[in-house]
């Protein structure tokens, strides 16, 4: 599941109470480098996957290897890859949707009416250009809770 806006850290806390009303077990990835104690007892309680960027190691890689040794694996990537104000969106939430032959949700958190949630299930049939413009115009009126930071014309 691709997730946006992520612009502030309180984000993380809306996601994870929306999660828990949704009653889902869900996972999200994190630099290896925040497992080391004592936070790495709280990435690992709330689902946290730890991803080794320091070497030439292909994400998207390693995620389809996690999604093949499992049952069920609920995925949720932060569509920016950041907190930051990018001006392009990461596509690694495509590439491992199609890499790992999973479905791609597109989800939400909206500051302006105080909500989270998921929009639909992203069909990822054309070209990777197409699909992203289908997955930008979800977030035509969604407001992050740092303005600064949301870029919804992404492409």
């Amino acid at each position: 599941m691709v997730v946006a806006p992520h612009t502030t850290n309180f984000d993380f806390i809306l996601s994870m109470g929306y999660i828990d009303y949704w009653g889902r077990n869900v996972n999200y990835m994190a630099k290896k480098e925040l497992f080391k104690w004592p936070l790495g007892i709280l990435m690992r309680g709330t689902g946290s996957i730890p991803i080794d960027r320091s070497k030439n190691l292909n994400v998207v890689q390693q995620m389809a290897e996690e999604f093949a040794k499992r049952d069920e694996l609920i995925l949720i990537i932060a569509a920016e890859g950041t907190r930051r104000a990018v001006k392009k969106w990461k596509t690694g939430f495509y590439h491992i949707a199609k890499e790992a032959n999973v479905p791609l949700w597109v989800g939400k958190i909206d500051a302006k009416n105080k909500s989270a949630g998921v929009f639909k299930e992203q069909s990822l049939e054309g070209s990777k250009e197409d699909v992203m413009k289908q997955i930008q115009a979800y977030y035509a009126n969604i407001e992050a809770l740092d303005p600064k930071g949301w870029n919804p014309d992404f492409l």
